[in-house]
C-alpha cells in the first residue's frame, strides 16, 4: 500500500506571528533584532529590524537600522529588505538597497526562513575582508562657541558639582568670556575653605584652552607670584586640552593640585 503524505503549509499569518513572538522574547544573542514597524499592523507587513556591527571591522558598535516588507507571497517569496542606515557595504547600494544575489537567505530563499535568517546573514557579510577594508569617512559637526558655553552656563546654574561653582562674572557679557569660580573644601577637624578663581574663554574656546586666574592669593610652583595666572604645563586638562572638555574638568584638575594647600591658604567659610 502506497501512503500519501500530504504536506500541511502553515498559513502566512502563522508563520509570522511566531517570527514576531521570537523577536519579541529576544530569542537571539543580541545581535540582530527584529519586530513590526507598527503594533497595530494586523497584516504583519511592516518590520524593523537591526544590526549591530561586528567587533574589529568598520562598523563595529554602529547600530545600523533596516526596513523590511513581508509581501503577500512570504514566505514563499523573500521578503523585501532595505538598509535605513546609511552604510558602505559589499552588496548594498546608495539607497540602502541590498542585492540580493549577494546574501545567501535571499539567493536561496525556500519557505522555512525566516527574517532573523537574512539580517545574520547581512552582518556575517560586514565582517568579509572585502568589507574590512571599506574606509568610511565622517562629517563632523562642530558646536559653535556660544552654544557650547551655553551649555555650560546652564550646567553651572544647575550646580552638577558640590565640590566647585562656575558661571559668568556678568550677566550681560553676551561674549560668555568672564567666569567666575569657586572651589570647595571640607577638612574634617579644620573646616571648610575656598578659592576664587577666574576663567577666561577666548575667541577660540573651545578649540583652545581657556585662562585661568586665581583672584585668593595663592603660593604654589604652577602659579605665577605676581600673576596669580595658573601655568597650563601644570595642569592636566589645560595640557593636554581638545574640544569636548569644559570648565569644569579643569576646575576639577585645579581642586586636585589644591588638595594639599586647602586648609593653609584657602578662604574660610
Amino acid at each position: 500500500m502506497i501512503r500519501l503524505l500530504a504536506k500541511v503549509l502553515v498559513p502566512r499569518r502563522f508563520y509570522l506571528m511566531d517570527e514576531l513572538e521570537a523577536g519579541e522574547k529576544g530569542l537571539h544573542d543580541g545581535t540582530i533584532t527584529w519586530g513590526l514597524a507598527n503594533s497595530d499592523d494586523i497584516t504583519l507587513t511592516t518590520w524593523n529590524g537591526t544590526i549591530l556591527g561586528p567587533a574589529k571591522t568598520p562598523f563595529q558598535n554602529r547600530m545600523y537600522e533596516l526596513e523590511i516588507i513581508c509581501s503577500d507571497e512570504y514566505p514563499d517569496r523573500p521578503p523585501h529588505i532595505r538598509f535605513r542606515t546609511r552604510i558602505n557595504m559589499t552588496g548594498v547600494g546608495n539607497n540602502g538597497q541590498i542585492d540580493t544575489t549577494k546574501v545567501p537567505s535571499l539567493r536561496n530563499w525556500r519557505r522555512g526562513m525566516l527574517i532573523r535568517n537574512v539580517l545574520d546573514d547581512l552582518r556575517t557579510m560586514m565582517a568579509h575582508s572585502e568589507n574590512k577594508k571599506i574606509m568610511y569617512f565622517f562629517i563632523v559637526v562642530v558646536v559653535p562657541r556660544n552654544f557650547y558655553l551655553l551649555e555650560e552656563y546652564e550646567e553651572g546654574i544647575k550646580g552638577l558639582c558640590d565640590e566647585i561653582s562656575w558661571g559668568l562674572r556678568a550677566a550681560d557679557d553676551a561674549t560668555l568670556s568672564n567666569w567666575i569660580c569657586k572651589v570647595f573644601f571640607h577638612i574634617d577637624d579644620k573646616g571648610s575653605f575656598y578659592f576664587d578663581l577666574s576663567v577666561n574663554c577666548g575667541p577660540l574656546y573651545p578649540d583652545e584652552a581657556p585662562q585661568v586666574t586665581f583672584d585668593t592669593k595663592v603660593e604654589a610652583d604652577w602659579v605665577d607670584a605676581k600673576t596669580l595666572r595658573v601655568n597650563p604645563q601644570k595642569v592636566d586638562c589645560l595640557r593636554n586640552w581638545k574640544r569636548g572638555q569644559k570648565i569644569k574638568d579643569v576646575l576639577l584638575d585645579i581642586r586636585r593640585l589644591l588638595q594639599p594647600i586647602a586648609a593653609t591658604q584657602g578662604q574660610r567659610l
